[in-house]
């Protein structure tokens, strides 16, 4: 094996045990007793964000007395710094509108390259926030008892057109 490949190996290899570590410090967010769900929400969506390269990414929970999903949104600069507004911040939609509604209402997992043309897509969020979706992954998140109760999507993945199986596979995995 040339020199060349063992280094990238090596380097990939590196590369992916350290953002591993990353995952795996999430287990102290879901195991640990919280404050509330906003802090559990922006904790698990952090983690997501960091570890998937993305800009932003949004947990909606469901509310079953509203029939709606609602999510604090998510979004920091290379800081760490929240860019977005304390009051634009918590974002409430019927079950079924958007990618995430329909998510949520099949379980089915949605990648897309350009949020724009997809055809359950809806600006509203993008438009509330100044925010602009370019990708996205998006997918269900369900209890234990295997009933779903929410979707995680992680958006505008960084260094790359859009999110791929990989990011599917450990997206699904949180």
């Amino acid at each position: 094996i040339p020199d060349e490949v063992k280094n990238d190996w090596l380097y990939t290899m590196i590369f992916q045990l350290k953002k591993l570590g990353k995952l795996l410090s999430l287990n102290d967010v879901i195991t640990k007793k919280l404050d509330n769900i906003q802090t559990a929400m922006e904790q698990i969506v952090d983690k997501a964000i960091i570890f998937l390269d993305a800009e932003r990414g949004t947990v909606f929970a469901v509310d079953a007395d509203t029939r709606e999903l609602f999510s604090y949104v998510r979004a920091t600069d290379e800081d760490g710094a929240e860019k977005v507004a304390e009051e634009e911040r918590m974002i409430r939609i019927p079950e079924t509108q958007g990618i995430a509604g329909f998510v949520f209402t099949t379980g089915q997992t949605v990648s897309t390259a350009n949020a724009y043309d997809h055809e359950y897509f809806s600006p509203e969020v993008d438009e509330r926030t100044g925010q602009r979706t370019e990708n996205l992954l998006c997918v269900p998140v369900s209890a234990p008892g295997g009933y779903r109760i929410g979707v995680l999507q992680v958006i505008n993945k960084i260094g790359a057109h859009t999110f791929n199986s990989q990011d599917e596979q450990v997206l699904q995995g949180l």
